[in-house]
């Protein structure tokens, strides 16, 4: 746009500038014309009365070979007799010999500019004669150049200005890539330096409405955190109570037994809710630093995970299962990767995953743990591991599963004690480790599958510090 309008406004000033010449040296043009007019017929009148009467003047000139003769000139006498010419004039009048000053005549085709002139005596008429040809010469001449200058200037504009523009906008260009980068897990403020005038206010705007955000994410991230603390000690207190009521008294009736049950199973809830909500305030809070991620070990993780849910996996008589599946072609073991990750996420991730598969599993079911190594790449730095956590459980509805990551969602709500977070966790977690979370099928196309995939580097076999093996 820019450009268009420097083009608009050269060709307005060029086309100005040219018939403001093209003006200016007609003018010249006839000022040259009657200047030797009267030179002309002042040498005349002293030639004639020194000669006497001829018939061309200036019979010993020799014609230039570098400059054309353009002018032709008469002089005539107040009888109409032709006392003088120049050698390319005619005998016939150049223009009417009635008519002085500056007048254009159309010979055979040919137009021309001629000046008439009276001596002071009104004895002797010259006639000067200018072809038009000379003049559209110097106007074609005078146009060539301007459009020469044109051609080698406006491509010098063009990117002249593309220049300025591509710098001018480069602060902005950076501010873009800031604002993009932008969402509830990274609220940076938006840089501001070497930015044009013209926008920034709005970027100071901006990073306004940042800080009020920043603000809102810490007050409800210091809620989760707080309310969850809070009630993790009365929700114990009750369990407790409760529990000892159980060991201490005998209920009379059996409604009182099934009450202090499903009250301890309220308890329960709540505090798989509170864990779990705290839970995603730490893997919010791990995104919004930023921090350097650790190398993993996947199998001691795994163990780790399996400890911790053996008990429940035992309560729902579930059986619980790892499979190293690494099909490494340079026969490198399991062992021999350390995967890139947030330990302690990870840890939550898959947990999260068993915890899920055992809940809803049915009693004498299953729950797998498959890790695969995808390739064998040379490079240390391209080891990629698969995870995946499957049952064989009633699985989820297809309609249900794209919905299944949402916060609170449940599939079953009537039939499962779960708070709809722990696949939300999940969710989170993958996200924070740039890779996502696919739903598949369960183990032997039963149930319901969930594998991501995380990167990793490649270590030497080494068996140091292993836990017992699953």
């Amino acid at each position: 746009m820019l450009f268009s309008l420097v083009l608009m406004l050269w060709g307005l000033s060029a086309a100005v500038i040219y018939f403001q010449a093209e003006k200016e040296s007609q003018e010249l043009f006839d000022m040259a014309i009657s200047e030797t007019a009267s030179l002309l017929l002042f040498i005349s009148e002293h030639e004639l009365l020194e000669v006497g009467n001829a018939d061309v003047a200036g019979q010993d000139y020799v014609e230039s070979p570098v400059h054309k003769q353009y002018l032709s000139f008469q002089l005539w006498d107040s009888e109409g007799n032709l006392r003088y010419r120049s050698a390319n004039a005619p005998r016939t009048p150049l223009a009417p010999l009635d008519v002085e000053g500056f007048g254009w005549q159309n010979t055979d085709g040919e137009i021309t500019r001629t000046f008439n002139l009276l001596d002071r005596n009104k004895i002797l008429r010259i006639i000067v004669a200018e072809p038009l040809t000379h003049r559209q010469e110097i106007s074609a001449h005078f146009f060539l150049g301007l459009l020469l200058f044109s051609v080698i200037l406006l491509p010098l504009g063009y990117l002249g200005v593309r220049l300025i523009v591509t710098k001018a906008f480069g602060p902005v260009k950076r501010c873009v890539d800031q604002v993009d980068t932008l969402d509830t897990k990274n609220l940076n403020r938006v840089e501001i330096d070497d930015v044009p005038l013209e926008i920034e206010p709005l970027l100071q705007a901006l990073n306004s409405a940042i800080e009020r955000i920043q603000a809102g994410v810490a007050r409800e991230k210091r809620f989760t955190a707080d309310a969850a603390h809070e009630l993790r000690t009365p929700l114990a207190g009750v369990k407790a109570n409760i529990q000892l009521l159980q060991k201490l008294t005998a209920p009379q009736q059996a409604m009182e037994s099934e009450v202090m049950v499903d009250t301890l199973e309220g308890v329960d809830r709540c505090s798989r809710m509170i864990n779990q909500l705290l839970a995603l305030s730490k893997s919010d809070g791990m995104a919004a630093r930023s921090a350097p991620m650790e190398k993993l070990d996947i199998q001691n993780t795994v163990i780790d995970v399996f400890s911790l849910e053996r008990a429940h996996a035992e309560f729902r008589k579930v059986s619980l299962s790892f499979n190293d599946s690494s099909a490494d072609q340079q026969n490198c073991s399991l062992a021999s990767v350390l995967l890139k990750g947030y330990p302690t996420a990870i840890e939550l991730l898959i947990r999260n995953l068993v915890n899920n598969a055992i809940t809803y599993n049915v009693p004498g079911g299953e729950v797998q743990v498959t890790v695969a190594c995808l390739s064998t790449a040379v490079d240390p730095e391209k080891a990629r591991v698969r995870i995946s956590v499957m049952d064989n459980g009633p699985g989820i509805p297809a309609d249900q599963r794209a919905l299944i990551f949402n916060r609170f969602f449940r599939a079953r709500p009537n039939q499962t004690k779960g708070s709809g977070l722990g696949l939300s966790i999940c969710k989170e977690v993958a996200e924070l480790h740039g890779t996502s979370i696919v739903v598949c099928e369960g183990i032997g196309g039963q149930g319901v599958g969930f594998a991501f995939e995380l990167e990793g580097v490649w270590t030497e076999p080494s068996t140091a510090n292993m836990k017992s093996p699953i």
